[in-house]
């Protein structure tokens, strides 16, 4: 290929890359696709409520998705959906996110005996594989809750765990992208959802 054609080549690439930047940053395009990925809650009375992990800083502070995620799962089990709170979250130094999450449960009213922490799992994959575990094959029925991005690929993982899965997704990604800031935020997380969700298939994951 002569040099011409690949400077008309790279102008293209850079043409298109400004294109599609300000389409995503500068008009709902972020949004509406994120109103086609994001899952929706079908909610009823489970075996179980399973909440998963979403990090934990180093001084002990749930992350802001992970505090979403968790008071969701705790006002679920309030109303009386299912007997058992599972509280998912990676072991870290000085203290891991489960923990803190089964702290901020029984500090909302939640009784220790039906908070059921699991530790470990570092990957979604992990969590669904600790949940079975944890919980036994008797439990079949569970609601999910997880970012509504996240779901259905956590859906998957869950199902072939032998759950019985009822999503009930948290917004807990800058979905309402009112600025463009944020809906460049929106569509990297898309991106990254849909990479990870090619590498499960190829991987036979899901």
């Amino acid at each position: 290929m002569s040099v011409g054609r690949i400077r008309r080549a790279l102008r293209l690439m850079g043409a298109a890359t400004l294109a599609l930047f300000a389409a995503v940053a500068f008009t709902p395009l972020a949004n509406a696709l994120h109103g086609r990925l994001a899952a929706h809650p079908q909610i009823g009375r489970a075996d179980a409520i399973v909440v998963l992990g979403a990090g934990v800083s180093t001084t002990g502070t749930l992350s802001d998705s992970s505090l979403r995620r968790a008071v969701h799962g705790i006002e679920l089990q309030r109303r009386a959906l299912a007997p058992v709170l599972v509280l998912l979250g990676p072991s870290s130094w000085p203290v891991g996110e489960a923990p803190i999450r089964g702290t901020l449960a029984r500090a909302m009213g939640v009784p220790q005996e039906r908070i059921r922490l699991v530790t470990g799992g570092r990957t979604t994959r992990e969590e669904a594989e600790r949940t079975r575990e944890a919980l036994g094959p008797d439990v079949k029925r569970i609601l999910l809750v997880t970012g509504a991005i996240h779901m259905t690929r956590a859906r998957s993982l869950f199902e072939r765990a032998g759950f019985t899965v009822l999503p009930a997704p948290v917004e807990d990604t800058s979905g309402g992208g009112i600025s463009p800031e944020a809906r460049l935020a929106l569509a990297l997380r898309m991106g990254e959802e849909l990479l990870a969700q090619l590498y499960h298939r190829l991987a036979g994951y899901i």
